[in-house]
């Protein structure tokens, strides 16, 4: 029971005291002065404008920010039927200045308080300072979002430095020494596993200029070697070949001498036969 007193609202209880046979023997009752929930449910705030209120299974405001409009019922178009047939949930009403809100409600947690009282405790809050959290916290997930993706072309950009760039400098590299240029070398310093590789590159280069280089100086000797027979090869063929040509010029004498001995010889022996 509701009592309406001087300035006061009044919460009147009474249950009955019943014996083994279950007739009643006594009565208890008590009160509870509103004003001491009040205290309660008007030091809670929502945001600026939020608030905290509560209406029994008649739609009646029994405890209100606004005294004045304590056991009204609450003026606002389907609200009660929402709040009244449901446990907890979500309500949107516009009130009597004609702000949209938007409440949640639920009922007493402990099933005897919800059976006697059936009372509904709503916290409503204007719905364009709802939705502005609402927007400050998308904004905010916005930034988080542009800050990981500048944090994340940061990272990919450093990486790209250490990484992906002194691998294309390897590639480079690659190709210049796989066209022959052997003098070429990598200037990578990152102080891992790139790094060593890039040096161990610059040594197979370095040993395989040395190889060319003792390649060439080789080839240089035994060309100069080569000429230096060739030389001698000319010079004795030279030599052979006079030897050959004094030879020819001294039998061709020897023989001219013995055919003009054999036409003396035989110039004879004719005289000798016309003689007889």
């Amino acid at each position: 029971h509701i009592i309406l007193g001087p300035y006061k609202v009044i919460l009147y209880s009474a249950a009955p005291v019943r014996n083994e046979q279950g007739d009643i023997v006594a009565v208890i009752a008590g009160q509870v002065d509103m004003a001491t929930i009040w205290q309660t449910t008007d030091k809670v705030r929502v945001g600026e404008k939020g608030f905290v209120f509560m209406v029994n299974p008649e739609g009646r405001f029994v405890a209100y920010p606004q005294k004045d409009k304590i056991l009204a019922i609450a003026p606002y178009t389907n609200f009660n039927q929402e709040v009244i047939l449901q446990n907890s949930g979500m309500v949107n009403y516009t009130d009597e200045n004609k702000i949209k809100m938007l409440g949640g409600f639920a009922s007493f947690a402990e099933p005897k308080l919800v059976a006697q009282l059936g009372w509904k405790v709503i916290v409503a809050q204007p719905e364009s300072e709802a939705m502005a959290l609402v927007k400050i916290f998308q904004w905010q997930v916005i930034v988080i979002f542009l800050v990981g993706m500048a944090i994340l072309s940061m990272v990919g950009y450093l990486l790209g430095r250490k990484i992906v760039i002194p691998i294309k400098k390897l590639i480079t590299a690659t190709e210049k020494f796989a066209a022959g240029k052997l003098e070429t070398k990598i200037s990578i310093k990152t102080g891992d596993e790139i790094e060593e590789l890039a040096n161990s590159f610059n040594q197979m280069a370095g040993d395989l200029r040395k190889s060319r280089t003792a390649l060439e100086e080789s080839k240089v000797v035994l060309e100069i070697k080569v000429n230096a027979r060739t030389r001698e090869l000319q010079e004795l063929a030279e030599k052979l070949e006079e030897k050959v040509s004094e030879r020819t010029k001294e039998l061709q004498r020897r023989l001219n001498e013995l055919e003009r001995f054999h036409r003396l010889t035989v110039g004879r022996e004719l005289k000798m036969i016309e003689l007889k």
